[in-house]
């Protein structure tokens, strides 16, 4: 899978990945590289307080739940679209797909 928003892109196995929730809202973080503006936030992060130095935002709407891949090698990727419809989409056809993977 490929996730591309601006000059932002990630690429992700399925076999990579640990773990994928839906949340509410995204831990407070500092930007490594990117930008945020009114709802949107994209680009590479970092959380200092845990230490975790590569995770990568793709937000479109803030205030709507999130996509959180947590993928094996402890990187992590929070996703979403401004249709909460579309975002709810995703994380089924991913949720789904790790299963089968099982």
């Amino acid at each position: 899978m490929t996730i591309v928003s601006g000059f932002y892109y990630t690429e992700i196995l399925f076999e990579d990945l640990e773990e994928v929730t839906m949340v509410p809202k995204i831990p407070e973080l500092d930007r490594v590289s990117g930008f945020s503006a009114w709802e949107i936030e994209k680009g590479i992060f970092r959380d200092t307080l845990q230490n975790i130095p590569n995770i990568r935002m793709y937000i479109d709407d803030l205030k709507q739940e999130k996509i959180q891949l947590d993928r094996k090698d402890a990187s992590t990727v929070y996703v979403n679209f401004t249709d909460s419809l579309k975002t709810k989409e995703m994380y089924e056809f991913l949720v789904a797909t790790i299963v089968n993977k099982e």
